[in-house]
């Protein structure tokens, strides 16, 4: 099943590749093992973990999702 259908979610986009090029080839994995590939990934990582710092810090954000996440569930089913 989606995780995201019962928890609030999050699925962040980053850009490590032309947008042309398509994801799991191998013309994918060339450039993320690039120094700037790195960094983008590292960008996210970092990007990641401070949305979990935001979230221990601030119990009421959660409380904030799960709402957004009822109300979509309740339009869109």
């Amino acid at each position: 099943g989606n995780v995201s259908r019962v928890v609030p979610a999050l699925h962040p986009y980053l850009a490590a590749v032309p947008e042309d090029v398509a994801g799991q080839t191998v013309e994918f994995r060339e450039p993320c093992m690039t120094s700037t590939g790195k960094a983008a990934m590292l960008d996210a990582a970092k990007s990641l973990a401070m949305t979990a710092v935001d979230f221990l810090y601030q119990p009421s954000l959660l409380e904030q999702a799960r709402s957004e996440l009822d109300t979509y569930l309740e339009l869109n089913g």
